[in-house]
C-alpha cells in the first residue's frame, strides 16, 4: 500500500516537474506565443432572437508583446 503511494507522489511530481519546463521554456521564446483553452465553441441550434456569449481565455506565453489583429467568427 505505501510502495502504491509513492509511486502516485512520483508520478503527480513528474508531471509537475514536466508542465513546469514547458512554462519555462515558452515563457523564455523571444517570440509573443498564443495558448487557448479552446479554439472553437459550437451553440448548437440557436434562435434568431437568443443572445449568447462565450469567453476564449487566450494567454501568451512568449516574452514579447501579443497583438490579436483579426478575429473570425468561422
Amino acid at each position: 500500500m505505501r510502495r502504491m503511494g509513492l509511486l502516485a507522489i512520483s508520478c503527480v511530481s513528474l508531471m509537475i516537474l514536466i508542465l513546469g519546463l514547458d512554462y519555462v521554456t515558452h515563457s523564455r521564446s523571444g517570440k509573443p506565443e498564443i495558448m487557448l483553452t479552446d479554439r472553437r465553441h459550437d451553440f448548437g441550434k440557436v434562435k434568431p432572437w437568443e443572445m449568447l456569449e462565450h469567453t476564449f481565455r487566450i494567454r501568451n506565453m512568449g516574452a514579447t508583446v501579443l497583438r490579436i489583429e483579426q478575429v473570425s467568427p468561422d
